[in-house]
This record gives structure tokens, C-alpha cells and sequence, in this order.
């Protein structure tokens, strides 16, 4: 039996070397002749790395118009005075609302609704700042919270 298998895979063998189909016809782009160059041949070696003059002038001009984009810093804005102590008064009632809620370790629904009516008169500096405090207090389990976070 283990000998009938020899001969017919040697069988097979023999018959697929035979009837191996001819080679494709060459395409026309590989029987086409090598193209040259006319005229000489320049090459430039450098070791010298990138342009770094336009390299920093597009930098540059990169962060320049960055700059120009990003909103103005709360002490570049024009805020007239009262709106600037209404600002200043709610972030501190804020601050002072979480580390209230962090010293009784709980955050209530009515200490999320107080905190919701001070946002509106925030800067977005001292907005985000307070939103963030809260954030870690409550992720940090220094605070639980029942009912509503925000």
C-alpha cells in the first residue's frame, strides 16, 4: 500500500512537470528598450541637513497664526468692572461649594443646581478650573454623589 502512494505521487510529479503551461507573451512595456538620458548627468550631494531658515520662518508663521486664533486670556478682555467681580464672586462660591461638599463627602442634587446657576457668571478659566476640581473630587471618591453630578 505504502508503496502504491510512492508511485502515484511520483506519478503526479512527473505528469505536473509536463504540462507545465509556456511562458506569457512579454508585455509591450518589458520588450521595450531602456530609455537613456540625454545630455550629462547631475548628481549633488549634500550633508547638509534641511533649510533651516525656512524651516524656522515656517514655524513661525505656523505659531503666529495660532496665536492669532485662540481666544483672548481673561485679562486680555474687555470686561467692564462689575462684570468682573460678578465673575470673580461666583468662582469663589463655587470653589467654596466643593470644598463644602468635599468636607461632608457628598454632593447633592441642590449643591449640582447652585453650581449650575454660578457657571453662566464664570470666566472660562475659572469655569473649567471649578468643573475639574469637582471632577477629580468625585473621581477621587472624596465626594459621593447623590443624585446628579451636572
Amino acid at each position: 500500500m505504502a508503496l502504491a502512494l510512492v508511485v502515484a505521487c511520483a506519478v503526479g510529479f512527473y505528469v505536473g512537470q509536463r504540462r507545465v503551461d509556456p511562458a506569457p507573451a512579454p508585455s509591450p512595456a518589458a520588450a521595450a528598450p531602456p530609455r537613456t538620458i540625454d545630455g550629462p548627468l547631475h548628481v549633488v550631494h549634500t550633508t547638509s541637513g534641511p533649510d533651516e531658515d525656512r524651516l524656522r520662518a515656517l514655524v513661525g508663521e505656523a505659531v503666529r497664526a495660532e496665536l492669532a486664533r485662540r481666544p483672548p486670556a481673561p485679562e486680555e478682555r474687555d470686561v467692564p468692572p462689575e462684570r468682573r467681580e460678578l465673575e470673580e464672586r461666583s468662582a469663589e462660591r463655587a470653589r467654596r461649594m466643593i470644598d463644602d461638599a468635599k468636607r461632608a463627602r457628598r454632593w447633592t442634587a441642590a449643591d449640582a443646581q447652585g453650581l449650575d446657576a454660578l457657571l453662566p457668571n464664570m470666566d472660562p478659566a475659572a469655569r473649567l478650573e471649578v468643573l475639574r476640581s469637582l471632577a477629580v473630587a468625585v473621581n477621587r471618591d472624596e465626594v459621593k454623589a447623590d443624585g446628579w453630578v451636572m
